[in-house]
């Protein structure tokens, strides 16, 4: 998946340093890493996200919105 490291830091503002983002730094800029990857390779029409991960959510919205990727980020309740 990654012949070499991926360094790409993602602008997602004051998002990573607030709730989990504030104890687990790096963690949703590597998220951010691991999904756009993803959706260049499956290139999804609808992505579903669960609602526990809210923050998570929030994040990858930015990502989508930053990239301009082609996807709708559905907010799913479980």
């Amino acid at each position: 998946m990654y012949p070499e490291p991926d360094t790409t830091v993602y602008e997602s503002g004051s998002l990573t340093e607030v709730m989990e983002g504030k104890f687990r730094p790096g963690h949703f800029n590597r998220v951010a890493i691991v999904v756009k990857r993803l959706f260049d390779i499956v290139q999804p029409d609808n992505a579903c996200i669960v609602e526990k991960d809210y923050q998570q959510l929030q994040i990858i919205k930015s990502l989508v919105k930053q990239k301009k990727i082609p996807v709708s980020i559905i907010f799913a309740q479980l």
